[in-house]
C-alpha cells in the first residue's frame, strides 16, 4: 500500500489485489488450483505493468502467475519485489525470463516510478532494477526519504475485512526496516543492508490518528524488522509518545537483549501493551550457530521484566537446526514453556526454514532435504512444480538435515507444542517441573493420538507409567482434572487452533457453559507463583469454571456451595422454585454460620445466579482421568474426577 499510494501520488492508476488474504478468507480459489482461474481478474485489467511483493514461501506462486500473464498479455510488464527476492535474484533472472521481466532489489517507491516513467517497450536498464535478460547489471536508485512518503493507499484494499479475521482486533502498521544484527538463519537484514530505517514519530502517531478516523482503530501493532534496534531511535519515539499519545495502545517485535526493564517501563507510559520476543533457542551452541546472544539467560530477564513492566508478551523458538540434538531440543522446549509459566500470552515455535541467501543455508547447501513443508501458504499446481524442478532456488521449501531429527518430527512437535501452550499447560508444566519428565519425551507420548480434541487425555495416560511417586501422582491427577474442567467449559475448535495460531479461537455452542470439579489437591494454589510450583496438599475441594464470554472463571467453592450444586443437579430446580429454594438454604445457612438471615439470603441467591441454575442440565464423569476405555458421561455415577457440568 505504500508503493501504490508513492505511484498514485505520480499521477498514476493503480488497483491491489491481494491474494494471500483472500486465500485467508476462503475466497476466490481452492487449493491446488492453476493459476489461470484465479489470475485472470488481473490480465482482464488494462494494467501496463503488474507488480508483485514476494517473500521466500509466495516466490514460486509469482513466478507462477507472471508466467500466465506472460503467455495471455506480452505486452504488460511484471516485476518482482520484496524479501523474496534476496537471494535469488540472480538466479531468477537467469532461469525465469518467462515469468518476469524486473526484478526490484531497492525502495519499490523510487524504483517502480523509474520504471513507469521509462519505455516500457524497451526492457532496458531501471534504477533500482534488475533487468532480466541484461546479465547482473544493476543501476543504483534515488535513495527515499521515508517522511516524504504519502500515508499508505489503505482505501485500496478493504480494511474492515481485515480487520473482521484479526486475532485480536489489532491493525498492522508498517513504520520501516531494517535490522543492524547478522542472525544466520535471517534474510530481511541483508536485504535491507543492516541500515535501520523508520518513520518519526510524529508521523506515525498522525498515521493511527487517521485510521482511528476512518476506521475506529486504537489498537496497533507496530511492523518492523527490529523497532528498537537504534536506541536513540526508540528514546525520542517512546519520549515523544508519552507527552503526545492519549487514546493509542501499540506493540512490537524486540530482540530480549535491547529491551531493559526501564525501557520497558517508558514504551508502557507511551502507550505500549504488547511485545514480540524472539527468544530463538535455549541452548548456547544453537545460538552461537545463530550468531545470537551467548546464553538464553536474557531471554528470562526479558520474561521477568516484561511481568513487571505490566506488558503482555509472546515468543517464538526455532527448532530443528542442523546441529540440534536432544538436549538442544529439550533445552528449546523448556524456554517455550516457561515463557507460560513467566506469563507469556503465547509461546509458539517455528521450525527452522532454509531461506534463500541465509549464511545457515549457504553453509549447509548440500544437506538440504526437498519439502513442500507445512508452511501456510497457497501453492497453486505451476508452483509446485517449479519447486520441484527448481529447488536449489526454492530453498525455503526444504529442511536442513544433519545432526537433527527428520522434518516430520518438527511439525509433529509443533502442532503439540501449539496445543499444550494453549490447554493442558499445568499439566504438562507439572509433568516437566516436579515428575522430572523431559518435554520432549512427555510430547513423543502424546504424538501417536491422532485427535487433538483426545491430547490431553493422552497425557494423562502417558503420565501413569512414568514412574512417578504415589503422591506426585495424585497431585498430577487433581492437576489434570482442574484443566479438564477448564477444557469442558472453554469448548474452542482446537484443530482449527492449532492450524491456524492468527485466528480467532470458535467455541462449540453447545459447551457446558458451567462446570464443577471435585479434586483432592488445591491447584490454584500450587499454580499461584508461578513459575514456581508450590508442594501440592492433600486437601479435598471443589471448583467451579464457568464460561464468560471467551473467558473461563474459576471459583473455589465453600461447602455449603457444593451442596448446593448437588441439590440443584438432584432437583433440577425450575425458575419458579428458585425463591422457596433461596429462602430454605438460606435458613440452613443463617443457622450453621451464625450470619443473618438477610447475609444469608444474599450469599444464597448469587451462587444460584453463578449456577445459572435456571437452565441447569447436570451430567457427571465415569472415569478416571487416565482411563480412556471407561470414558463415557453419567447421570448416575461418579468417578474419581468428580466431573459435573451445568449447561
Amino acid at each position: 500500500m505504500s508503493v501504490a499510494a508513492a505511484v498514485r501520488a505520480a499521477g498514476h492508476s493503480v488497483r491491489i489485489i491481494d491474494f494471500e488474504f483472500e486465500h485467508r478468507i476462503g475466497c476466490g480459489f481452492a487449493p491446488d488450483e492453476p493459476v489461470s482461474t484465479f489470475v485472470n481478474r488481473i490480465a482482464e485489467h488494462p494494467a501496463s505493468v503488474v507488480g508483485i511483493t514476494v517473500l521466500a514461501d509466495t516466490l514460486p506462486t509469482a513466478l507462477a502467475i507472471g508466467r500466465y500473464l506472460k503467455r495471455v498479455r506480452p505486452e504488460v510488464r511484471v516485476v518482482l519485489g520484496g524479501p523474496g527476492i534476496h537471494g535469488t535474484a540472480r538466479a531468477v533472472a537467469a532461469r525465469f525470463a518467462e515469468c518476469v521481466d524486473y526484478l526490484c532489489i531497492a525502495d519499490g517507491e523510487s524504483a517502480l516510478l523509474a520504471l513507469l516513467e521509462s519505455d516500457l517497450d524497451l526492457l532496458g536498464d531501471v534504477p533500482g532494477m534488475l533487468t532480466v535478460g541484461s546479465g547482473t547489471k544493476v543501476q543504483s536508485a534515488p535513495s527515499v526519504r521515508i517522511d516524504a512518503l504519502p500515508f499508505p493507499a489503505y482505501d485500496l484494499v478493504d480494511v474492515p475485512a481485515y480487520l473482521a479475521i484479526a486475532s485480536p482486533r489489532i491493525f498492522d502498521l508498517h513504520v520501516g526496516s531494517g535490522c543492524t544484527y547478522k542472525c544466520s538463519f535471517c534474510t530481511t537484514a541483508p536485504f535491507w543492508k543492516h541500515v535501520f530505517s523508520a518513520r518519526s514519530p510524529g508521523t506515525i502517531l498522525a498515521e493511527m490518528e487517521r485510521l482511528s478516523q476512518a476506521y475506529g482503530i486504537s489498537d496497533f501493532n507496530i511492523i518492523h524488522d527490529n523497532f528498537v534496534n537504534d536506541r536513540r531511535y526508540i528514546d525520542a519515539f517512546v519520549a515523544y509518545f508519552a507527552e503526545n499519545n492519549t487514546r493509542f495502545s501499540w506493540g512490537c517485535a524486540v530482540r530480549p537483549d535491547n529491551v531493559p526493564l526501564d525501557l520497558m517501563k517508558r514504551m508502557r507510559t507511551a502507550g505500549c501493551r504488547f511485545l514480540f520476543c524472539g527468544t530463538d533457542a535455549g541452548d548456547a551452541a544453537i545460538l552461537r550457530d545463530m550468531r545470537k546472544m551467548t546464553s538464553s539467560a536474557k531471554s528470562y530477564r526479558f520474561f521477568r521484566d516484561a511481568r513487571e513492566a505490566d506488558l503482555v508478551f509472546e515468543t517464538n523458538t526455532i527448532i530443528g537446526y542442523p546441529n540440534e540434538d536432544d538436549d538442544a531440543l529439550e533445552a528449546a522446549l523448556k524456554i517455550v514453556f516457561d515463557a507460560i509459566a513467566h506469563g507469556g500470552y503465547t509461546a509458539d515455535v517455528s521450525v527452522l526454514q532454509p531461506l534463500p541467501g541465509a549464511p545457515v543455508t549457504m553453509a549447509h547447501r548440500d544437506r538440504i532435504e526437498p519439502t513442500f513443508g507445512s508452511l501456510q501458504t497457497y501453492l497453486p499446481v505451476e508452483a509446485r512444480d517449479l519447486i520441484t524442478e527448481h529447488g536449489d532456488v526454492f530453498t525455503g521449501f526444504g529442511f536442513i538435515r544433519q545432526a537433527n531429527m527428520p522434518y516430520e518430527y518438527y511439525t509433529r512437535l509443533a502442532e503439540l507444542i501449539r496445543y499444550f501452550t494453549r490447554h493442558f499447560f499445568r499439566s504438562i508444566y507439572f509433568l516437566k517441573e516436579i515428575m522430572g519428565v523431559p518435554y520432549r519425551v512427555a510430547l513423543e507420548g502424546v504424538a501417536g493420538e491422532i485427535s487433538p480434541s483426545r491430547y490431553g487425555e493422552r497425557l494423562s495416560r502417558f503420565a501413569e507409567d512414568v514412574g512417578a511417586s504415589q503422591d506426585e501422582l495424585a497431585a498430577f491427577r487433581s492437576v489434570y482434572c482442574f484443566e479438564a474442567g477448564i477444557e469442558a467449559v472453554k469448548g474452542v475448535d482446537v484443530v482449527a487452533e492449532i492450524s491456524n495460531v492468527y485466528a480467532r479461537p470458535t467455541q462449540n455452542p453447545e459447551t457446558a457453559r458451567v462446570v464443577v470439579v471435585d479434586i483432592d489437591h488445591e491447584v490454584h494454589l500450587m499454580f499461584a507463583a508461578l513459575p514456581r510450583i508450590e508442594t501440592a496438599v492433600r486437601n479435598p475441594v471443589s471448583y467451579l469454571f464457568r464460561r464468560e464470554g471467551g473467558d473461563v472463571a474459576s471459583i473455589r467453592l465453600k461447602d455449603w456451595q457444593r451442596e448446593l450444586w448437588q441439590t440443584l443437579g438432584n432437583s433440577l430446580a425450575p425458575p419458579q422454585a428458585e425463591g422457596l429454594l433461596s429462602n430454605e438454604w438460606a435458613s440452613r445457612l443463617a443457622a450453621r454460620t451464625g450470619a443473618s438471615f438477610h447475609s444469608a439470603y444474599s450469599a444464597v441467591a448469587a451462587t444460584l445466579q453463578l449456577f445459572s441454575a435456571e437452565s441447569l442440565k447436570q451430567t457427571r464423569c465415569d472415569s478416571k482421568p487416565c482411563d480412556q476405555s471407561r470414558r463415557a458421561w453419567s447421570e448416575n455415577d461418579k468417578g474419581s474426577c468428580g466431573l459435573s457440568a451445568g449447561i
